[in-house]
């Protein structure tokens, strides 16, 4: 099977799987009742602006970004407009989120939710290391930690357990693992740790161990979740109110 055969396979088990994923959602309990936070984890498809505030050079804080956006200015969004968290909140009635470094981001905004992506990482720790200053996913959940002590300020913590049960969440990640990672030849230490083969030797593409198989979304969930969960013990998160898109 050539590599252009299987990206394109990869691909569109990506696209089934997530499309599957938001009708089930979408058409489930949650558009009867709307959660009330939305809270977003992942890459560049998801960030809305975090990196701006961040000395990165993983931004999209400058034209054409943002050209077709209801502003038609660059707003941190690594798009022509919107993104995917702005479409999955249109279709659920949330507003859209602000990025959790934004400063605007107090009081009963925060009720809303959060949205804690940070373009260029990865499930790798070592992914994007290029970029300078991102927002890796472990850091990305003590934000979390950060923002649940800043609305129990506000409304107490039997509130926002109730506000955290109830909220839809949204994981995107893996691309950048291989984009900006693994086939960054001569630049990252994956790219060497796990060689490609000879262009010449009939042997299948080595990858990282991690990604050995066809990743079980119900391995995914639960992994995330139990981070979710570590996060605030006392939280308990539906199924139906996670939506996570996994680029291999």
């Amino acid at each position: 099977m050539s590599l252009t055969t299987l990206v394109s396979i990869l691909l569109f088990l990506f696209s089934n799987f997530a499309t599957r994923a938001q009708s089930s959602l979408l058409s489930g309990p949650l558009t009867k009742n709307a959660p009330r936070a939305f809270f977003v984890f992942g890459d560049s498809l998801v960030d809305n602006g975090n990196n701006n505030f961040l000395l990165s050079i993983a931004r999209a804080d400058a034209p054409p970004y943002g050209i077709d956006h209801p502003s038609h200015r660059p707003t941190g969004r690594f798009s022509n407009g919107r993104n995917i968290p702005d479409l999955i909140g249109e279709q659920i009635g949330v507003e859209p989120l602000l990025p959790y470094l934004d400063p605007e981001l107090n009081c009963k905004k925060l009720l809303k939710g959060a949205n804690f992506a940070s373009a260029g990482i990865g499930i790798l720790n070592d992914t994007g290391f290029h970029f300078v200053n991102i927002i890796r996913m472990p850091d990305q959940l003590t934000y979390f930690e950060e923002y649940q002590n800043r609305v129990a300020a506000l409304i107490g913590a039997e509130k926002t357990h109730k506000l955290i049960n109830k909220a839809l969440v949204l994981i995107t990640c893996g691309g950048n693992d291989f984009v900006n990672n693994y086939y960054l030849v001569r630049h990252s230490l994956r790219s060497f740790q796990y060689r490609l083969p000879d262009e010449n030797t009939p042997q299948h593409l080595t990858t990282l161990t991690l990604f050995s198989h066809t990743p079980n979304p119900r391995i995914i969930f639960s992994f995330f979740s139990k981070l979710l969960a570590e996060i605030h013990h006392s939280t308990t998160i539906n199924h139906h109110q996670i939506l996570i898109l996994f680029k291999i």
